[in-house]
């Protein structure tokens, strides 16, 4: 049985992660689209 709090830590680190991910794909998604500009040219 874990502590509420705990629980509670352990769901805002994932979510915290969650974002993390999602910033870096976009940051990623963005050096792509930047490269293609760069090849298209």
């Amino acid at each position: 049985m874990y502590a509420p709090g705990f629980l509670l830590a352990k769901k805002n680190k994932l979510e915290g992660f969650e974002q993390i991910n999602k910033k870096n794909r976009s940051r990623l998604n963005g050096q792509k689209k930047t490269k293609l500009k760069i090849s298209a040219l």
